[in-house]
């Protein structure tokens, strides 16, 4: 369990330990109510994303202040000063301005839309988390699925828009972040054996994320262990617990010379406040983002506790920005460096949020935030309805620029079902109105304005996945069969929903696989008892997207689960080299890689149980014709041509 997740269950713990749970919420009520859904149920157990959702409606009906937010439903216009962009996106004048709008947005609003719960899969899938998984969103996507090279590279979102983590190859090293998270082993992979020649070891108050491997340079991510402060007399003036909740905690990016592995040389080292959220790295130049907990308590005077600081300087006034409509009690923080001079910041931003996941296209950030509206009748029924805002700042040789914010009905399952495509910004949500669930793809232009839409699809049924490339699109929904759809998004203003296909099961990750193919990895469902019967891979024809067909599936029975499900980062895939690496969970961890041939289907080459204990996710990795299962401080190699393990090494 990361810092992030410890930290939420600190603030529900803190809310609610004093209530007592009504009775039709219970921990029994809500299992029954779980087995006699119409969802499938696991064999060896619930499927956990339904037991968290039970988990965060329970706490949001009890406490009704746990990550929330005072967003006013009929304020999107008001003026918050500064220079406006569009009337939604405003610089603040002076730290005055600030003050103020941290003060009014922690202020309890009986008629609030409050922020519940986010992409995370995004949070845990980029931080621990993110944000995840999804693909590229234009044709150079496709050019990343059949693209082959001598070793594989971090599996990203975004089509020349690199992502760290904590494994990383250069075709000659394997660089791997050890169980301490205070240390990176370098990993001479040329001889048969494996051999550490070098280490990059921080200080025990730091805790490595993840890094970067580029042009013989690597620039660490880390979070300070610092402890989180908490002012529960100011709990009762405010609706958002994140204001009596601040923190201290920076976020250190630190670079250092490999180009001689055995001796590492130190050649910057920045900080930003806030937990370490996620990164990228564009052209020469990394895009951090940090979350950082502001002191509503504090004095105006005392800039410390409500204002970032970026390489020890507080952030200027003009580079804070103050969404319209009170949105926002906690801050982004985003910083640029450019990898040739790591000693000092480029550029950098902080924007008021309720907690708001990333997507980065190839031009602009996108900051977007699921918000909700609740209501309980006196029964215990329990609806809400949901929004997603949306922030855009663009992005150039380390320049950032705020540009625009707007508001769609709905939620994001997870950065895969927001893609952005010839200036305009697409999205596929799940829309829940009172009591009715139903999914819908909206379109927005440059400026954040919906200018298409198509609504009421799949009643009864939320967004798993999503996958865009250029003017198509495709998401998977699910209640009891898989209805893949395809879009035609060619007309902006009219898209259109062109294709459908329903088959049992559903996937939860989808992955271009070449010319005309999708790749889905997901779950089995049995047609009769509705029982989930394993993890299923998928190959879809997709040529002609108006007639989608499942040409082939294998189902990995007895597995209930994926970290590909929920951590893109975790999946290995090369249509060139023609593998598919994932590890699953039954009885035990098991890792295996595939591949396909169009006449023959999906064959499994290597199915090996994972050793090693870590809460890091497992990752996988190939070198030339040898393939690297790596979890905690344990690497084992494996043939690629035999699939026989020829190495191990204990970190």
């Amino acid at each position: 369990m990361d810092n992030r997740e410890n930290e939420i269950l600190k603030r529900i713990e803190t809310k609610t330990n004093h209530i007592e749970t009504p009775e039709g919420l219970a921990p029994e009520s809500m299992e029954q109510r779980l087995e006699s859904s119409s969802r499938p149920h696991q064999k060896k157990k619930i499927y956990y994303r339904l037991a968290g959702v039970a988990a965060a409606c329970l706490v949001l009906v009890i406490s009704g202040v746990i990550l929330a937010g005072s967003y006013r439903r009929n304020q999107d216009k008001i003026e918050q000063g500064g220079s406006a962009l569009n009337d939604m996106l405003a610089a603040a004048d002076n730290y005055d301005e600030v003050y103020k709008y941290l003060q009014d947005s922690s202020a309890k609003d009986g008629n609030s839309w409050r922020l519940f719960g986010n992409d995370t899969a995004g949070m845990v899938e980029e931080s621990a988390v993110e944000d995840s998984s999804s693909a590229a969103s234009s044709e150079s996507t496709e050019a990343q699925a059949v693209g082959s090279s001598d070793y594989s590279d971090t599996n990203i979102r975004e089509e020349g828009v690199g992502e760290a983590d904590y494994v990383k190859t250069d075709g000659t090293y394997l660089y791997v972040r050890n169980n301490s998270m205070t240390d990176i082993e370098i990993i001479d992979t040329r001889n048969t054996e494996m051999k550490v020649v070098g280490t990059i070891s921080l200080a025990k108050t730091s805790e490595i994320a993840e890094f970067y491997i580029q042009n013989d340079r690597m620039m660490i991510l880390c979070r300070n262990l610092a402890e989180t402060s908490y002012n529960a007399d100011a709990a009762d003036d405010i609706i958002d617990s994140s204001f009596y909740m601040y923190d201290t905690a920076n976020t250190q990016i630190i670079t250092y010379d490999i180009s001689n592995p055995a001796k590492p040389e130190e050649l910057g080292d920045l900080s930003q406040s806030g937990t370490y959220y996620s990164s990228r790295f564009v052209d020469g130049y990394l895009y951090v983002f940090s979350q950082f907990y502001p002191n509503v308590t504090c004095a105006r005077d005392d800039i410390v506790g409500y204002i970032p600081f970026v390489d020890g300087d507080a952030i200027t006034e003009s580079r804070i920005l103050l969404p319209a409509g009170r949105q926002g009690t906690q801050y982004m923080v985003i910083t640029a460096v450019a990898i040739d001079a790591p000693d000092k910041t480029a550029d950098s931003k902080a924007v008021f949020t309720y907690g708001g996941q990333c997507y980065v296209s190839g031009e602009n950030i996108y900051i977007y935030e699921v918000q909700y509206k609740n209501t309980l009748d006196d029964n215990w029924k329990y609806a809400y309805n949901s929004r997603t805002a949306v922030r855009k700042i663009s992005y150039n040789n380390g320049q950032l620029e705020a540009q625009a914010q707007g508001t769609i009905p709905g939620y994001l399952d997870s950065s895969f079902c927001i893609d952005e495509y010839d200036g305009y910004l697409r999205a596929v949500v799940t829309v829940q109105t009172d009591r009715t669930t139903t999914s819908a793809v909206y379109v927005m232009n440059d400026k954040l304005e919906t200018v298409g839409k198509i609504e009421g699809l799949a009643e009864d049924e939320r967004v798993y996945s999503a996958r865009f490339m250029g003017d198509a699109g495709y998401f998977v929904t699910f209640r009891e069969t898989d209805p893949l759809f395809s879009m035609d998004l060619s007309d902006p203003e009219n898209p259109q929903i062109i294709g459908k296909l329903k088959i049992p099961g559903f996937s939860e990750y989808l992955h271009f696989y070449g010319e005309g193919l999708l790749l889905g990895i997901g779950m089995g469902v049995d047609e009769n008892t509705q029982v989930t019967d394993g993890v299923k891979i998928s190959m879809f024809d997709i040529s002609d997207p108006a007639d989608i067909k499942e040409i082939d599936k294998y189902v990995i029975k007895g597995e209930y689960s994926s970290d590909a499900f929920y951590d893109y980062k975790a999946v290995v895939i090369d249509a060139g080299k023609n593998l598919i690496g994932f590890s699953t969970y039954g009885t035990a961890e098991t890792y295996y890689v595939f591949d396909y041939d169009p006449g023959e289907g999906f064959t499994c080459r290597l199915e090996r149980a994972v050793n090693g204990t870590s809460y890091s996710v497992t990752r996988g990795v190939y070198i030339s014709e040898t393939f690297y299962v790596i979890k905690g401080n344990i690497v084992e190699a494996y043939s690629l041509k035999t699939y026989e393990k020829i190495d191990d090494l204990i970190l």
